[in-house]
């Protein structure tokens, strides 16, 4: 390749990233109401077993709700009356 093709690729590339720095997207709004709220009490755990960050729920057929979490254990399970 050229010099002279180089330099009109590279102004090519730096007018794409120009123009794309400049590109809005638009912002997405949720003016939904939250239909979840936090119950105080639920699932209280053994003192040897603390909460960690939880990083997914799961209902399963039989009305247990399986936690996954970032501490030891890190699956537990709950019956429908939060019992672990």
């Amino acid at each position: 390749m050229s010099q002279s093709h180089h330099i009109a690729v590279l102004g090519a590339a730096l007018a794409l990233v120009a123009n794309g720095a400049n590109i809005q997207t638009p912002s997405s709004t949720n003016d939904l109401p939250n239909p979840y709220h936090e119950v105080q009490g639920w699932a209280q755990l053994p003192s040897n077993i603390e909460w960690g960050a939880v990083i997914g729920v799961d209902p399963d057929a039989h009305g247990n709700l399986w936690v996954l979490h970032r501490k030891d254990p890190s699956v537990l399970e709950f019956d429908a009356s939060a019992k672990l």
